[in-house]
């Protein structure tokens, strides 16, 4: 019972996730990484016996698949990342994200196993923080030097 209880919480819970917008996933992450660790431990603190049990090793798994996209999340609600990045990823997991949809929601990304691709996104949202930082300096560059004038003898 300690682990059927478990194992319908957890998933309850991911499944209301789920259908959180991606425009409101920033606003949860925090929640869902706090819920995530009670869960983990729980999991953790389940009797010997259990563990062997095939409910328990689905359980695990889903939980750790979950903590491994979390931070993915966070990664890619950042604003460094444009629609080229969004398409990198896309390519990466072989996923159609529509993105640019009111309907884009943590379901299409979980659908994508981001976990699979975490050096691959991390990679791209790494590129993308890099990106963000240049595009700034050039920004201040160019208006630095769009009054400008110069004057020759």
């Amino acid at each position: 019972s300690q682990l059927y209880d478990l194992y319908v919480n957890v998933l309850d819970t991911i499944r209301d996730w789920r259908e959180y917008l991606w425009l409101e996933v920033p606003d949860h992450i925090d929640d869902m990484t706090k819920q995530i660790e009670v869960f983990a431990q729980r999991c953790k603190k389940m009797p010997k016996q259990l563990r062997d049990w095939p409910a328990y090793h689905e359980l695990k798994k889903e939980i750790e698949d979950f903590n491994t996209v979390l931070p993915l999340l966070t990664e890619l609600a950042k604003p460094s990342i444009q629609p080229r990045h969004w398409n990198q990823v896309m390519e990466i997991t072989g996923k159609e994200l529509p993105v640019e949809s009111d309907s884009f929601a943590l379901q299409n990304l979980i659908e994508a196993n981001l976990q699979d691709y975490t050096d691959e996104i991390s990679e791209i949202t790494d590129g993308a923080d890099k990106q963000l930082v240049i595009e700034s300096k050039l920004r201040e560059t160019n208006a630095i030097w769009i009054d400008a004038m110069f004057e020759f003898g």
